[in-house]
């Protein structure tokens, strides 16, 4: 993810218990924002509901 020539990680985190997105920039010194989900991410015999993941996914990276 790009923004003006910046570089962006996400970090994504998915548990039993919730769901954690970690974004920064890559410059040094940079801050992470990080925002929790008390709701896990659905799972089943094929893994991650990918559509429940981006549910919550997607509003969190544009916080």
């Amino acid at each position: 993810m790009t923004d003006g020539g910046a570089t962006w990680v996400l970090g994504v985190d998915s548990g039993g218990s919730g769901v954690r997105f970690a974004l920064r920039r890559t410059e040094p010194g940079s801050p992470a924002g990080v925002i929790t989900s008390k709701e896990p991410v659905r799972t089943g015999p094929g893994g991650i509901d990918a559509g429940h993941l981006l549910s919550q996914l997607l509003p969190a990276a544009e916080e």
